[in-house]
């Protein structure tokens, strides 16, 4: 594993400009990852807005953090980010959670802010199936990360560890989540790739490579998407303590 300390690394390594539009779908790490991209671009200075198409968490970054309610008219929102950043939401549905906005509200914000959008939900579990209505991926996202737990491996096919596990397609002998299973549940273009605006950046992130372990199923996963020849870079990495990235799409030899 590596362990990279410079600071702008997942930028630089997803190719995000000051001016992208940055869709993010999976499970089991897709706020952290926002949240990490959010606080290296805004230490850029560059004005950074997180929101969804579906519903996401609130308070999402910290306690106190800029929060503005808008179901429409986007065009003043510059003023009220605070330290180059602002959590853009429709309306709370609960006191921990809100509700996004329609992809063609947010349609405004092209070109003009650095976008971060959670564009879909995992209850909370490191794998998940989509449903054919997600993700909801704005027409004017330029790049797309599919966020997968690699706590999820090894793991029983159970719905503690998987959302919509009853529209997973695997053999019947499959009982554990391997990463064969993962690969090809990513590389499947009715889940993610069919979802995404002709022309964007693509990008698969394993999440939570804590341990060797963990690195060596991340390392399997991008070996099996390899074989399905799936061409997106698969990069892994972790965001606690200190944080590293690093493409190992890259490094796989069949």
């Amino acid at each position: 594993m590596q362990n990279n300390k410079k600071f702008n690394f997942f930028l630089d390594s997803f190719q995000i400009l000051q001016n992208s539009y940055v869709s993010i779908a999976g499970s089991g790490g897709k706020s952290t990852l926002m949240k990490k991209i959010a606080l290296e671009s805004s230490a850029l200075g560059w004005p950074t807005i997180l929101t969804s198409t579906t519903h996401i968490h609130i308070p999402f970054l910290r306690q106190g953090e800029p929060l503005l309610f808008r179901e429409k008219n986007l065009e003043d929102i510059s003023a009220f980010l605070e330290q180059n950043l602002l959590v853009l939401v429709s309306r709370k549905v609960s006191d921990i959670k809100a509700k996004g906005l329609d992809p063609q509200v947010l349609d405004s914000l092209k070109g003009r802010f650095l976008v971060l959008v959670e564009a879909d939900g995992s209850k909370k579990k490191p794998f998940k199936i989509p449903a054919s209505w997600e993700p909801v991926v704005p027409c004017h996202s330029t790049h797309a990360i599919v966020v997968f737990g690699l706590d999820a491996l090894e793991k029983p096919l159970t719905e503690e560890w998987v959302h919509r596990g009853e529209l997973l397609e695997c053999d019947a002998a499959e009982s554990y989540i391997t990463p064969a299973l993962v690969a090809r549940t990513l590389a499947k273009p009715s889940h993610y790739l069919n979802k995404f605006p002709p022309g964007i950046y693509v990008y698969i992130y394993l999440a939570g490579c804590v341990d060797a372990k963990k690195y060596n199923g991340a390392l399997e996963i991008a070996r099996s998407l390899k074989k399905i020849d799936f061409q997106h870079p698969v990069f892994t990495g972790n965001l606690e303590k200190e944080s590293w990235i690093e493409k190992i799409s890259s490094k796989i030899d069949l």
